[in-house]
């Protein structure tokens, strides 16, 4: 009888955006080590190789530095999408690789995609900023000024009446930066009706559906309901795209 030995898969480089196959001649095997079966082979990376990525690094940073934070972090929402989409696929290959029951590989996994979210800088961004015991006008402005460096300035702002929004300090930034400013009629918050549908939402989904035991507590549970509702909630009305889909498609806006 004559039998055939299969040799594990190789595990290809990423360099430059293309996966290569190393030219080395020395590999590690990774064994399963519940069943001691060779899952795929590791290349032990040539000079070559090394130096071929180092140069695509170079390359690739030459555009990254002059890219927007609000275009790095839309980077980060989508691998932030891909991981949880292939979770399970992910915990099955360290579970495998490893030894791991399923459920340690899956909090694993876990671990990693908190890693990603707070690389992302979302938390400090755009979060952190907002949940607060307070909002001063001042918080408001230096927020306002976050999103008009990845959005561009508006040409109106609609808003209540709150002190926030009526302070001398907000009033003068307005004027400083040639925004119209709007303020509703008191006691006729749905003219300002978009807004009001989004509070509606968020306070029935997230702030009434939880307890807030301590404020880290709460920007952790608000940003987990900020990240579904904006990277993996479709929404009709934007012709049942998320919104970073949609943001994504949108042509950028004269600065």
């Amino acid at each position: 009888m004559v039998t055939t030995e299969v040799q594990a898969p190789p595990v290809e480089m990423l360099i430059g955006g293309e996966f290569v196959v190393s030219k080395t001649t020395q590999w590690r095997d990774v064994v399963n080590p519940a069943t001691q079966e060779v899952l795929a082979r590791v290349p032990m990376a040539t000079k070559d190789a090394v130096d071929a990525a180092v140069a695509a690094a170079k390359e690739a940073f030459v555009t990254w530095r002059k890219t927007s934070i609000g275009q790095r972090a839309r980077v980060f929402f989508r691998y932030q999408q891909l991981i949880r989409e292939q979770q399970k696929s992910l915990a099955e290959t360290l579970s495998a690789e490893q030894g791991k029951t399923l459920a340690d590989a899956e909090g694993d996994v876990f671990r990693g995609l908190e890693v990603v979210e707070h690389a992302s800088g979302i938390a400090n961004l755009q979060l952190g900023e907002l949940a607060h015991s307070c909002l001063s006008s001042r918080r408001v402005t230096r927020t306002l000024e976050w999103i008009i460096s990845q959005r561009s300035r508006p040409e109106a702002l609609r808003c209540d009446n709150g002190p926030e929004f009526t302070s001398r300090h907000f009033l003068a930034w307005c004027e400083e930066r040639k925004i119209r400013l709007i303020h509703i009629q008191p006691g006729r918050p749905m003219q300002n009706g978009r807004v009001e549908s989004f509070n509606g939402r968020f306070r029935d989904e997230c702030l009434n559906a939880n307890w807030f035991p301590t404020l880290a507590d709460a920007k952790q549970k608000v940003e987990r309901w900020r990240a579904e509702y904006n990277l993996e909630r479709p929404h009709s009305s934007l012709g049942y795209l998320t919104p970073i889909e949609f943001a994504d498609r949108a042509p950028s806006p004269p600065r």
